[in-house]
């Protein structure tokens, strides 16, 4: 158990330093400004090419249940905590969680903090 945390959380710091390494900007993840899908769920594209896209995902309420067909989705929380209904099982998660979410796996978020989920959300 402590040897999976400790590689899931190697992968995590491999991920955010390659992203500010290979950038071309540099950007705080908790200073973004959000481009506001609706009064529950804001986004920032933070990267994309062929093989993966990167957002800042801020979650106020949930995210109703979905997949995703042709990737795998990543999720590092930034800040606050969330009930994830991940396939048949439901995980709580808190800032500094790694979520790995399988192509195809039908998941949903609800937000159990006063803060919003803030999350690095990378799908590939």
């Amino acid at each position: 158990m402590i040897m999976n945390w400790f590689k899931i959380t190697i992968l995590a710091i491999c991920v955010l330093i390659s992203s500010v390494i290979n950038a071309q900007s540099h950007q705080n993840l908790m200073e973004f400004e959000f481009e506001k899908i609706d009064e529950n769920i804001q986004v920032k594209k933070l990267s994309t090419d062929t093989n993966s896209s990167s957002f800042l995902i801020q979650v106020t309420k949930s995210v109703k249940a979905h997949f995703h067909q042709n990737h795998t989705e990543t999720i590092y929380v930034l800040q606050g905590t969330a009930k994830i209904h991940l396939g048949d099982s439901i995980l709580t998660v808190k800032t500094g969680d790694f979520i790995e979410i399988p192509k195809n796996t039908i998941h949903s978020v609800e937000v159990t903090s006063v803060e919003k989920l803030r999350v690095l959300s990378v799908q590939a």
